[in-house]
């Protein structure tokens, strides 16, 4: 049986020590928490840096090539409508990539200050008032 003792704090980034001690009462483990979330690098998708974003863009747009790819070349060899149902659920995921690949592009546009699609669409459907 094995039992539990807060442990020591053996430095300031370790915080909760707990110490799982044998039946004997020599330790087995210490274990700490630790805050490591300040040493890591930004991921690409949190990163605000133009090369993250065009990364993010160009993985999108390979991704639907490819489906498009896929199921452009699987048209030619289906004959059935059995066959064929596959191909349809096939171009359906490569518009629903597609529509991924433009608002992609609109977000990064949006993030580096090219457009303001809010202001746009704001002026269009705000009725004008007429005196």
């Amino acid at each position: 049986m094995y039992t539990v003792q807060a442990a020591p704090t053996l430095a300031a980034e370790l915080t909760d020590g707990q110490r799982i001690l044998a039946t004997d009462g020599r330790p087995v483990l210490d274990i700490y928490t630790v805050d490591y979330r300040d040493r890591l690098d930004s991921s690409p998708e949190t990163a605000t840096a133009f090369g993250a974003q065009f990364r993010l863009l160009t993985f999108t747009v390979w991704y639907f090539l490819r489906a498009l790819h896929v199921a452009v070349s699987a048209r030619k060899r289906a004959k059935s409508p059995m066959a064929r149902l596959p191909l349809v659920t096939g171009f359906g995921a490569a518009l629903t990539l597609l529509f991924s690949v433009v608002l992609t592009a609109v977000a990064i546009a949006v993030t580096f200050g090219l457009v303001a699609p809010a202001r746009f669409l704001i002026a269009r459907l705000t009725p004008s008032r007429s005196a």
